[in-house]
C-alpha cells in the first residue's frame, strides 16, 4: 500500500483548459464509454449522483447524503470499468468551495474476488490531485471516505488510468507540481512565522460603550451590541481616531528575529474593511482617514528587506463589512440585497485592485493570505489567483481563496493542530492567548513551554507554525507576547536546527493513538496524543525531543539506518553512548535533562554519509 504519495500538482487549475465549469478533455475511464458504471454509498437529496464524478465534467459532482454524513460511518464511490484493466494512477478532483478542506483521510481499493485490498491511503485532496501507486489488475475500485469534516462532500471528478497513460489534464497538474514545489521550497523549510492582526478594532480593545464585547477582537464591529453590531458610521468615527504613534516597524520585525521566526504576515485589510497601508483605491484607510498619515505595510516592507525576513500579507477579499456590496454585514448590507452582481462590484472596485496594490507597492510578497471565502464564485478566485501569477509569480496563495482549488498550499482551522503527520505543505495559524486583534481583557498567555512544544510537535507532522500577535492601539504588541517569544526563540538559538528545514516523523506512534471507544466532538474516534517526544528528520539525522525525561535510557525501535553518533544539541562536545540491535536503538542518557524545557537528542546516522 502506498501511502501519502501525493503529487502536490494537484492544485493544478492554474491553466485556462481547466478552469471550475468546464468541461475537460478525459482520456482516463469515464461513463462516456459505456460499459463504465458508477455507484454510490448513497446520493445527496439534490440528486448528485455517482455518475457525475466520472462524466468528465467538473462542473459536475457527486456527493452523499447528508444524513449518511450525519452519521460519521465512511463513504464511498465504486467504479466498475467493465471489464479487468491495469490501473497505475487515480486522478481526483474535490473543488469544494469555503477555503478549508472537507476530506481528510480516504483510501483507493480494488476488488480481488469479495476482498477489497487497498493500494494508495491519502489526505485532503481540495483541488486536483493526481495519486500513483505499484499498477494492479481489476475490474472494480472504489474510493473510500474515512473522514470528512464538513459537508458537503463534493467529488467532481474521478479518472482512472493505465501505468503512464495520462490525460491532459492530469499531466497539466503533474507540470504544475514543480512550479508549486519551487515556490514552496522557502515555506517548507522556514516553519515558523508571525502572523500580525493590527487595525482600528485594537482602539476598541475588545469593549464597546464600556462593556466588554465577547468573541475575538477584531471582530468587535459584528460581535457589539449582544451580536448587532457597530453601525458603520459609528466605527468610520472610531477609526478616525486611530493614532499609533508608538508604532516601530523595527521593533516589530526584531521581535520576529528574536523569536527565531523566518516570515511575517501583516494585515493590509480585514474584514472591517479598513486598509492598513496608504490605498489609491478607497480612502477608507489608515494614511487618509486618520492624522497618523503614515503607512506601516510600507516601513514593515522595508524593515523586512533589511532584517532578511520574509514579508507576506493578509487580505480579506470576501468579507467587508464597510462596502455596501460585500459580504458579512447584515446589519445594515443584508445578503438579500446583494445578488452575485453586487458581490462582483465590490470585487471590481475594490477587493481585486487593492490586491494589485499590495502586490506592486511593498517589493517581493512571500505569500497572499487570503481568508473565509463567503460568496465568492470559482471564477472570481481564479481572477484573484490570475492577478496573483501575473504580478508576483512566486507568491503563495493559501487555500482560504475560494473554490477551484488554487492553493499552493492548506491553512488549516484556527489553531487547528492535527493529531498525526499529514503530507503535503500546511500551516497552523495559531493565537498567543484566545485573541488575534488587541483585547484587554485576554491575558491567557500561552506558556514558552507549550509554544515550543506546538512549534515541534507541528514541525514533526511535517506543518509550519504561524503565531500571531495582536498590537494594541498605540501600536505596541503586549509585553507578555514579547516576553514569551524571545523565550521561545532562545531554545531555537541552541535547538533550531531541529526544527528549520525539517522532515516529519519517519515512526509515527510517539504521536499517540485512536481511542477504540470514545469519540471527539466530530463524532470520530477521539486521539489519545502522547506528549514525551517528537521526531524529526534531515538527511541523515533523526532529531529526538524529549518533552518528558526517560530516565536512565531512551528505547527507540523501528530504525532502519545504521546509528554512527549520538549528542545533544545543547553540549555536541560530549558524545552519547548508545547500542543498536535489530532495529532497536538503546540510548543511555545522564541523569538529568540538559535542558529545563525540551532537550533535543541528535542520532546520525549512515544515510547522511
Amino acid at each position: 500500500m502506498k501511502k501519502y504519495s501525493i503529487l502536490a500538482g494537484v492544485i493544478a487549475a492554474h491553466c485556462a483548459s481547466l478552469a471550475f465549469g468546464q468541461t475537460t478533455k478525459n482520456e482516463g475511464v469515464t461513463s462516456a464509454q459505456s460499459s463504465v458504471v458508477a455507484k454510490a454509498s448513497s446520493v445527496d437529496a439534490k440528486g448528485y449522483t455517482a455518475e457525475k464524478a466520472i462524466d468528465g465534467n467538473d462542473a459536475t459532482w457527486w456527493s452523499p447524503s447528508r444524513e449518511e454524513w450525519g452519521t460519521r460511518e465512511p463513504t464511498w464511490l465504486e467504479v466498475d470499468l467493465g471489464d479487468e484493466r491495469e490501473i497505475g494512477h487515480t486522478f481526483i478532483t474535490e473543488l469544494t468551495g469555503g477555503g478549508y478542506p472537507h476530506i481528510q483521510d480516504f483510501r483507493i481499493e480494488y476488488k480481488d474476488g469479495e476482498t477489497w485490498k487497498c493500494v494508495y491511503e491519502g489526505a485532503e485532496i481540495f483541488g486536483r490531485r493526481v495519486y500513483d501507486f505499484p499498477p494492479v489488475k481489476a475490474r472494480v475500485f472504489r474510493i473510500i471516505f474515512h473522514k470528512v469534516l464538513r459537508y458537503p462532500q463534493n467529488i467532481n471528478e474521478v479518472q482512472f488510468y493505465a501505468p503512464g497513460k495520462l490525460s491532459e489534464a492530469a499531466l497539466a497538474a503533474k507540470r504544475q507540481d514543480a512550479e508549486t514545489a519551487k515556490r514552496l521550497e522557502w515555506f517548507k523549510a522556514a516553519k515558523f512565522g508571525m502572523m500580525i492582526t493590527w487595525g482600528p478594532y485594537a482602539v476598541a480593545g475588545g469593549e464597546w460603550n464600556g462593556k466588554p464585547v465577547k468573541g475575538i477582537g477584531e471582530w468587535i464591529m459584528r460581535r457589539a451590541n449582544d451580536d448587532k453590531g457597530i453601525p458603520v458610521k459609528e466605527y468610520e468615527k472610531m477609526a478616525a481616531k486611530f493614532n499609533p504613534t508608538k508604532f516601530n516597524a523595527d521593533a516589530w520585525v526584531q521581535l520576529a528575529v528574536d523569536a527565531g521566526m523566518k516570515y511575517i504576515v501583516a494585515m493590509p485589510k480585514h474584514h472591517d474593511g479598513f486598509a492598513m497601508y496608504h490605498s489609491k483605491v478607497d480612502q477608507y484607510n489608515i494614511f487618509d482617514y486618520t492624522e497618523w498619515k503614515r503607512d506601516p505595510m510600507k516601513e514593515l516592507a522595508e524593515t523586512c528587506a533589511k532584517k532578511g525576513i520574509k514579508l507576506g500579507f493578509y487580505y480579506s477579499q470576501s468579507q467587508d463589512w464597510h462596502h455596501p456590496f460585500g459580504a458579512g454585514n447584515p446589519l445594515e448590507y443584508p445578503p438579500t440585497n446583494k445578488p452575485i452582481a453586487d458581490f462582483s462590484k465590490y470585487l471590481t472596485e475594490k477587493a481585486l485592485p487593492q490586491v494589485r496594490e499590495i502586490l506592486t507597492q511593498y517589493g517581493p510578497v512571500a505569500l497572499i493570505w487570503f481568508d473565509t471565502p463567503k460568496n465568492m464564485p470559482a471564477e472570481w478566485a481564479g481572477k484573484f489567483r490570475d492577478t496573483v501569477r501575473s504580478i508576483q509569480p512566486d507568491t503563495l496563495i493559501n487555500s482560504r481563496l475560494g473554490p477551484g482549488g488554487y492553493q499552493d498550499y492548506l491553512s488549516r482551522d484556527d489553531n487547528d493542530i492535527p493529531p498525526q503527520a499529514r503530507p503535503g505543505a500546511w500551516e497552523t495559524a495559531a493565537t498567543l492567548n484566545h485573541t488575534w486583534g488587541f483585547k484587554k481583557s485576554d491575558t491567557q498567555w500561552k506558556s514558552p513551554e507549550d509554544l515550543i512544544f506546538k512549534l515541534v510537535d507541528i514541525t514533526s507532522k511535517g506543518g509550519n507554525y504561524l503565531l500571531n500577535v495582536g498590537p494594541d492601539a498605540e501600536g505596541v504588541i503586549p509585553q507578555a507576547s514579547q516576553d514569551n517569544l524571545r523565550k521561545v526563540g532562545a531554545w531555537l538559538k541552541v535547538n533550531g536546527e531541529a526544527v528549520f528545514g525539517t522532515g516529519s516523523t519517519p515512526f509515527g506512534a510517539e504521536l499517540g493513538s485512536l481511542d477504540p471507544v470514545k469519540k471527539n466532538k466530530g463524532g470520530y474516534p477521539l486521539f489519545n496524543a502522547n506528549t514525551a517526544w517528537r521526531c524529526t528528520t534531515k538527511p541523515g539525522k533523526l532529531y529526538i525531543t524529549l518533552f518528558q525525561w526517560p530516565g536512565a535510557a531512551f528505547e527507540l525501535s523501528g530504525v532502519t539506518d545504521k546509528v554512527a553518533k549520538a549528542y545533544f544539541l545543547g553540549d555536541r562536545t560530549k558524545p552519547v553512548t548508545f547500542s543498536q540491535e535489530a532495529g532497536k536503538l538503546v540510548v543511555q542518557l545522564p541523569p538529568q535533562a540538559p535542558d529545563a524545557v525540551a532537550s533535543v537528542l541528535c542520532l546520525e546516522t549512515s544515510a547522511g554519509r
